[in-house]
């Protein structure tokens, strides 16, 4: 019986780096008064508009700062909770899988016919991947499995 939980990549998805350094640059730019200026000469014009806009931005740099950074907390929450609930398990008669925290679905040995993967460089390199079972009637796809390898030979050294 092998059972492993999905792999720790999950949390470095698009999203939650994307938040994160979104929330570093206006952090930079909110702590830092020569970034007005190098704003301004950047966009050579100096509309009343935009004086506005980076003077308003300027006095509530806290606030622009901390949302970007809140939103990254709660999707890595998120992400977290499904985590920690998500497995995946060949024992000897099924593969059981959770993926989320309201469906378990388990696929008999015997009715898989072809299992698949998917890797890519990092996945390589982290050690993770895509399974992909195919049981005649549906196609599962699952990402981040981790020990891919061990996942394989587990489910052909069926009986």
């Amino acid at each position: 019986m092998i059972r492993a939980r999905q792999h720790w990549m999950i949390f470095v998805r698009p999203g939650p780096v994307t938040m994160v350094l979104s929330g570093l640059i206006l952090t930079w730019a909110a702590l830092s008064p020569a970034s007005v200026s190098t704003l301004l000469h950047i966009t050579r014009a100096s509309p009343a508009f935009i004086l506005e806009i980076l003077r308003t931005f300027y006095e509530n740099r806290v606030l622009c700062a901390g949302v970007p950074l809140a939103l990254a907390a709660l999707m890595i929450l998120t992400t977290w909770g499904v985590w920690s609930i998500s497995f995946f398990e060949v024992d000897d008669y099924a593969f059981t899988y959770r993926t989320g925290p309201f469906a378990q679905n388990t696929v008999p040995l015997r009715a898989i016919q072809d299992i698949r993967t998917n890797t890519s460089v990092l996945g390589l390199m982290f050690g993770y991947g895509t399974l992909i079972l195919d049981s005649g009637r549906t196609e599962e796809t699952l990402d981040y499995v981790p020990r891919l390898d061990e996942f394989i030979t587990a489910l052909r050294g069926r009986p």
